[in-house]
């Protein structure tokens, strides 16, 4: 969230040099104009979108996502506006894009101290096609984070290894 513009939503759209010793900025784009929390974004390569998900404190902090276009450097949002995800208050939010399936998965904890998830299809009209939501754990997590790992591009030598880094998480 911008911090000197009132903490609105905006995206940047950012490219490194062929070099990779130097970035070129876009204008930022802003995608709510109020208060943001907890934003964390996803790229669909498939598509070239961008799918924004935030805890909006302009609605009791209810997950709320946006999903836009980028060209270049400039970026867009679509249409449809900001959609809420889920009503209720979240406290942490995470969003993975899974290359596999071609799905944009949200997970997230609520103040009732799960861990929730969905999957969303990401439409060429800039919205989303949801499916349902499940509880991933009722632990009372303190934080959220999520790592992308397609099993399709890891060799068997490296499979051992993983499984030994799933068992220690």
């Amino acid at each position: 969230c911008d911090y000197n513009d009132s903490s609105k939503g905006k995206c940047v759209v950012g490219e490194v040099n062929s070099s990779g010793d130097s970035i070129s900025f876009g204008t930022p784009a802003e995608f709510l104009g109020s208060d943001t929390r907890y934003i964390t974004s996803v790229f669909s390569p498939d598509n070239n979108k961008v799918v924004v998900a935030f805890a909006n404190n302009g609605n009791s902090d209810a997950l709320t996502y946006h999903v836009g276009q980028c060209n270049g450097l400039n970026f867009s949002w679509g249409s449809s506006g900001a959609t809420t995800l889920y009503s209720n208050a979240i406290q942490w939010n995470a969003l993975i894009y899974d290359s596999d399936q071609q799905k944009v998965v949200f997970i997230w904890n609520n103040q009732a101290n799960e861990i929730r998830s969905c999957t969303g299809d990401v439409n060429a009209n800039d919205t989303l096609t949801l499916g349902s939501t499940v509880e991933v754990t009722s632990d009372n997590p303190t934080t959220l984070g999520a790592v992308y790992l397609s099993l399709i591009h890891i060799s068997e030598p490296t499979r051992p290894y993983l499984d030994l880094v799933c068992r220690l998480l």
